[in-house]
C-alpha cells in the first residue's frame, strides 16, 4: 500500500510543477480553477486507461515504447515552454499553450495505472485518489507559483521546474 501511495505522489508532482509554471505567468483565478480541474480529471482518466490497456501493452511488448514517447513529449513540451517564456514579453504570453500541460503531464499516469489495482483495491478507488492528489498538488502549485512570481525570474523558475521534471522522469524508471 505504501509503494502505491508513493507512486500516486510521484505521479502528481508534475501537476504541482505545471501549476507553478502557470501561476508565474499570471493566470486568472477562473483559468487557474480550470487548470486544477483539468489536472485532476486528466490524471484520473489516464490512470484508468493505463489500467485497462495494461494487458495489451504487456502482451504486445510496447510498454517501453510508450514510456519513451511519454518522456519525449515531456521534453518537447518543456523545451517549447522555455522557448515560449524566453521569447515573449510577459504581457504577450497566451494561456492557451498552458492548457496542454494537464493532458501531456497525465501521460505518465498511463504507466502508473498498470500497477494501481494489484493490491486488491478497486481501480476506481485509485482513480479517485490519483485525481484528488493531482488536484491538490495543482492547487498547491498555484499557491507556490503565485507567491514566488515576483521573487524569482522566469528563467530561474523554468530551470527549477525542468530539474523537478527530470527528477520525476528518473524516479519513474
Amino acid at each position: 500500500m505504501i509503494t502505491s501511495l508513493t507512486l500516486v505522489c510521484l505521479l502528481s508532482v508534475d501537476s504541482l510543477i505545471g501549476s507553478m509554471i502557470s501561476a508565474t505567468l499570471g493566470m486568472s483565478r477562473s483559468a487557474a480553477r480550470t487548470m486544477i480541474i483539468l489536472f485532476a480529471v486528466c490524471d484520473g482518466v489516464a490512470t484508468a486507461a493505463g489500467h485497462f490497456l495494461a494487458p495489451f501493452w504487456v502482451s504486445a511488448g510496447v510498454l517501453e515504447r510508450v514510456q519513451a514517447v511519454v518522456l519525449l513529449l515531456y521534453a518537447a513540451l518543456v523545451i517549447r515552454l522555455l522557448v515560449y517564456m524566453k521569447g515573449a514579453a510577459p504581457s504577450k504570453l497566451s494561456n492557451k499553450l498552458l492548457y496542454v500541460l494537464p493532458i501531456v503531464f497525465s501521460l505518465d499516469n498511463l504507466a502508473g495505472g498498470l500497477g494501481m489495482a494489484r493490491n486488491g483495491t478497486s481501480i476506481w478507488t485509485w482513480v479517485a485518489i490519483v485525481g484528488a492528489t493531482s488536484g491538490l498538488m495543482s492547487l498547491l502549485g498555484f499557491r507556490i507559483g503565485s507567491a514566488i512570481r515576483d521573487r524569482l525570474s522566469s528563467r530561474g523558475l523554468a530551470a527549477m521546474c525542468v530539474g523537478l521534471l527530470g527528477f520525476v522522469a528518473l524516479t519513474a524508471r
